[in-house]
């Protein structure tokens, strides 16, 4: 299956140039532990222009029951989750379409 992902900002404002964008497809069906991650993928907001919307696409071979997408916009790029950053607070749950589409919406980290 394909997943073909839009990175947006909650907001509409601009992704912070040049930051690296951490996209993980999780397994989140185990109530009270971790999640496993099945899919980490990462790609670069460009460094020019204004980025609104950061396209990613995703191809999976297993969708388990519980399968959620998960965003990290790093944008002090010191790796983890920081004041400054931006992450998805929204569930997105991952079906087993063929091809599923999904806007993930992204909020500042305060």
């Amino acid at each position: 299956m394909k997943l073909e992902l839009s990175i947006v900002c909650v907001g509409g404002e601009p992704l912070p140039p040049e930051s690296s964008v951490k996209v993980e497809i999780r397994d989140t069906s185990l109530a009270d532990a971790p999640a496993t991650i099945l899919k980490r993928v990462a790609v670069a907001v460009p460094s020019a222009g204004r980025t609104i919307a950061i396209p990613v696409a995703i191809e999976l071979t297993t969708v388990p029951d519980g399968t959620t997408v998960w965003v990290h916009v790093d944008a002090d790029g010191d790796g983890r989750v920081s004041k400054g950053d931006f992450v998805s607070v929204e569930s997105y749950p991952v079906t087993r379409a063929s091809i599923q589409k999904m806007t993930i919406r992204v909020r500042r980290v305060t």
